[in-house]
């Protein structure tokens, strides 16, 4: 089962309304999976049964990477998470290969640095809180 960093009453109060909206629970599964791979070079504490993080900072940044993830896909692409129609591809042919796509790109228009389906906010929480880059260790 793949873990998932926030809830939606933690969604809703990120967002500033009283409830989640329709598809919180989907959103968050899709913000968390994205959240992981920002965290391949992560090292935290976790419990050894669930895989979460136990220390309360780590808990706070990535439950509000998370929202502020799911947040971004919800503007961003709403296909990736059952919102609506996903944008995707709308041209394709076999001989020359050739392909289109009606929106998006490969890479962030905040940040050209990070993939497009990563959330900017997301990642500078997740960098401030320690949790991307690790440099390799030397003792």
């Amino acid at each position: 089962m793949a873990r998932v960093y926030a809830t939606g009453t933690e969604y809703a109060d990120w967002l500033g309304v009283a409830s989640p909206p329709a598809g919180a629970d989907r959103a968050l599964r899709a913000a968390s999976e994205i959240v992981e791979e920002m965290l391949r070079t992560a090292i935290y504490v976790t419990d050894s049964i669930t895989g979460l993080p136990t220390d309360a900072a780590v808990i706070t940044a990535l439950m509000e990477a998370t929202c502020a993830q799911a947040e971004y896909l919800a503007r961003t692409d709403p296909g990736a998470i059952g919102t609506s129609a996903a944008g995707g591809i709308t041209k394709f042919s076999l001989g020359g290969l050739s392909v289109d796509r009606s929106s998006g790109s490969s890479t962030s228009a905040a940040d050209p640095r990070l993939p497009a389906r990563w959330s900017p906010r997301a990642y500078r929480i997740l960098t401030q809180a320690m949790l991307t880059g690790t440099s390799p260790w030397t003792t």
